[in-house]
C-alpha cells in the first residue's frame, strides 16, 4: 500500500520530465531504450490573471437592485406611515394589501373562506398583488443573479471571487440604505 501510494503521489513530489531516445540537447547522454529524467525549474508566473473591474458592474448592479428591493420591502412592512398618501395604499400599505390576493363579495367584503382573487393570486403570482411581496421577488432574483453573475466565466484566483462577493454585498448595503433613507424623507 505504502508504494503504491509512493507511486501516486512521486509525480506530485518531484515534478519531471521523462524522454525517451534521442537524448535532450543538454548533453546528458541515454543509451536506447533507456529512460532519461531531466527535473525542469519551476516555471515563471509571466501570465497573472490581473482584477478585472469591468467584471464586477453586472453582479454590484443587481446587487444594489437587489438590497433597493428589500429596503422597499422593509418600508412597506414595518413603517408604511412613510409612504406618500398619494400612492395607492392597497398597493403600498402591507396593512390593508394583504387583501388584494383575495376575493371580496358584492358588498366590498372579503368572501369567507378565503378564495383566491384570480389563478396563483395566492401562490406563484402573488408578487403581482401587492408591493411587499413585489419587491420581496425582485431581491430573491436581484440576489440569485449576482450570485450566478460572480460564478460565471474564467478560472480565477480565489481572491477575485472574495472581492467580487465583498463589492456585491456592499452595493447591496447602499442599494438598501438608499431605499429605506428615500422613504424617511
Amino acid at each position: 500500500m505504502k508504494r503504491l501510494l509512493f507511486f501516486l503521489l512521486s509525480p506530485a513530489i518531484a515534478p519531471a520530465q521523462i524522454e525517451q531516445w534521442p537524448p535532450n540537447p543538454v548533453g546528458f547522454r541515454a543509451y536506447p531504450g533507456e529512460v532519461q529524467v531531466n527535473v525542469l525549474p519551476p516555471a515563471k508566473k509571466t501570465d497573472a490573471i490581473k482584477y478585472d473591474l469591468n467584471r464586477i458592474i453586472l453582479p454590484a448592479s443587481l446587487a444594489f437592485v437587489s438590497g433597493a428591493s428589500w429596503g422597499i420591502h422593509e418600508t412597506c412592512v414595518n413603517w408604511p406611515d412613510r409612504i406618500p398618501p398619494s400612492w395607492n395604499e392597497y398597493f403600498w400599505d402591507n396593512r390593508v394589501s394583504w387583501e388584494n390576493k383575495w376575493k371580496r363579495g358584492e358588498d366590498g367584503q372579503l368572501i369567507q373562506p378565503l378564495t383566491p382573487r384570480f389563478f396563483g393570486s395566492n401562490t406563484f403570482l402573488v408578487a403581482t398583488t401587492d408591493a411587499k411581496h413585489l419587491f420581496a421577488s425582485v431581491h430573491r432574483w436581484g440576489m440569485l443573479g449576482t450570485g450566478v453573475s460572480i460564478g460565471i466565466g474564467q478560472k480565477r484566483p480565489w481572491w477575485h471571487y472574495a472581492a467580487d462577493a465583498g463589492i456585491s454585498a456592499l452595493a447591496y448595503g447602499i442599494g438598501f440604505q438608499t431605499a429605506v433613507f428615500a422613504f424617511k424623507l
